[in-house]
């Protein structure tokens, strides 16, 4: 059996515990297994009788390229990097990611947050640290970190000087280019369509470009932001209902007094009307966006060319990773026909009896056969649940699910 498991997200690598309490480094592609840990769990009896579990091997966070572990045992954390493992730190709260070749290593103790710098010096990037969704931004590397802290936000570039760029206690949220985003809590599993296996939550957003300056942030109080390369921070609009950045950082989309705009990062200055009355939008590609009138009908525009009307009556709208629109038409009574668009394209049906679509873990899902179930304690809800596969055909996933969420996480 696999648990733990740890996907590298610039390559077919994973690491997880199998049922031998072995920490393993398993390449998808090849297949090749490597055992990098083994430990034997530590059991102590409690007065009542009862055996526990007091320490066990268990796999934390992998590198980009997939060759870097960490992991821990009882107490204490260790690497294995380079085909050896090294002790580096114990008693440690929290691993959030790992650079490759452990060149970078962030973690938080006593309440501080800390980045291990080639493998000899434990740098502290930020005291009092108290978690929130969305304040730890790692570029694509992980050799650089946004991090928000009570008193402002800070930046530490390759194991550096640590940089305060924005003063002040601002619990934000931010929102950033191509981001990768699951739970602070930890506490689900997400379905890997690609690799058909589960994968552990990660409490960290990855931000899909290499460096974290010069580009665009948006925060959850509707304040657009753009991080200069020297590390100036430019408050660029305030008071917005909605932002979406494009996948290079460079073009901004955003809403205001329910019109549309774009500015792109070398004319600041220069605001873009889009289109007027506008409900919601999605960025497709750096100029081409879906968007939602408030009569919900949902159009498709191109640059300066004419917007095309693709469908009304829409009640909801997801960009998956393979560029296709998903939407919902025709909703009611927690049901709908499930549509996709690409490019413009003409709608295409997809299923109908659609409760609810979304995307998560880089796979794309819709619920339906929405349906409750009385017993004598309670009322709950349940679901079928399908994953998108390749040219939107649809697999079934789970069946009759109960339904603890809205469908971001997806529950074993």
């Amino acid at each position: 059996g696999m648990e733990l498991v740890q996907v590298a997200i610039k390559s077919k690598k994973i690491t997880y515990r199998n049922d031998q309490d072995q920490v393993i480094l398993c390449d998808v592609s090849s297949g090749e297994k490597i055992v990098i840990a083994e430990y034997e769990p530590i059991y102590e009896t409690y007065s009542d009788g009862s055996l526990v579990c007091t320490a066990e091997v268990r796999p934390l966070v992998i590198s980009p390229d997939g060759n870097t572990v960490v992991y821990e045992f009882g107490n204490d954390f260790y690497v294995y990097t380079n085909g050896k493992e090294y002790k580096f730190e114990s008693n440690i709260s929290n691993v959030f990611a790992v650079s490759d070749s452990a060149e970078y290593i962030y973690y938080e103790k006593e309440d501080a947050l800390y980045v291990y710098v080639d493998m000899n010096e434990h740098k502290k990037i930020v005291d009092n640290f108290v978690m929130w969704s969305g304040n730890l931004i790692f570029n694509e590397g992980y050799t650089q970190l946004l991090v928000g802290s009570i008193d402002g936000w800070y930046i530490v570039k390759e194991g550096g000087e640590i940089e305060k760029l924005i003063d002040g206690n601002q619990k934000l949220s931010m929102i950033v280019p191509e981001y990768v985003f699951t739970d602070i809590s930890g506490e689900y599993e997400i379905w890997d369509s690609e690799l058909g296996i589960y994968t552990y939550a990660s409490p960290c957003i990855m931000c899909g470009t290499d460096s974290l300056l010069n580009q665009f942030y948006y925060s959850e109080d509707g304040t657009l932001f753009y991080f200069s390369k020297t590390g100036e921070v430019i408050r660029v609009e305030e008071n917005l209902r909605d932002a979406q950045i494009s996948k290079s950082g460079r073009y901004v989309y955003y809403i205001k007094n329910d019109e549309l705009y774009y500015r792109i990062d070398s004319k600041l200055s220069m605001p873009v009307l889009v289109a007027d009355n506008v409900s919601t939008f999605i960025i497709q590609s750096e100029n081409e966006i879906y968007y939602k009138d408030m009569s919900n009908a949902l159009f498709y525009k191109k640059g300066t060319d004419e917007a095309q009307l693709i469908a009304n009556n829409v009640y909801f709208e997801v960009l998956t990773y393979d560029d296709y629109v998903l939407f919902l038409t025709d909703y009611s009574n927690n049901s709908g026909t499930l549509n996709c668009s690409k490019n413009g394209s003409n709608k295409t049906f997809i299923a109908e009896n659609v409760y609810s679509v979304t995307t998560s873990g880089g796979a794309t899902y819709y619920c339906t056969n929405y349906h409750k179930k009385t017993s004598d304690l309670s009322t709950e809800n349940f679901v079928d649940v399908y994953v998108i596969t390749e040219h939107m055909g649809a697999k079934l996933l789970l069946e009759d699910m109960a339904c603890y969420s809205d469908g971001i996480a997806i529950y074993k």
